[in-house]
């Protein structure tokens, strides 16, 4: 699918099925660029209580990027850019089987 890339960490296991992430791509918006899991540690909700403006904290470890949304940023057909926070976790033990989208 060349509309689409995950990204994923190299020590990373993934437990679950790929392609409900793949299926999320079909769920973005036109100016959702990126999707993201939130950060599940809880020495990184310490840290993110240091900083009061940032509310929420993002895990890089597995992302899901929307290519063709980005060739329009790039092009000029898109002015707005935004990431999508997905609450699904790969390679931890409370690894859930359905991919959702959260607001």
């Amino acid at each position: 699918d060349r509309r689409g890339a995950i990204v994923l960490d190299a020590d990373l296991l993934v437990l679950a099925d790929l392609s409900a992430l793949w299926a999320q791509l079909d769920r973005f918006k036109p100016n959702q660029l990126y999707g993201l899991a939130r950060e599940t540690q809880p020495a990184d909700r310490e840290l993110i209580k240091l900083f009061r403006n940032y509310t929420i904290a993002y895990n890089g470890g597995v992302q899901l990027h929307h290519l063709d949304h980005l060739r329009q940023v790039r092009q000029g057909r898109c002015n707005q850019t935004g990431i999508v926070p997905l609450s699904w976790i790969l390679g931890h033990e409370r690894a859930k089987a359905a991919l959702r989208l959260t607001r």
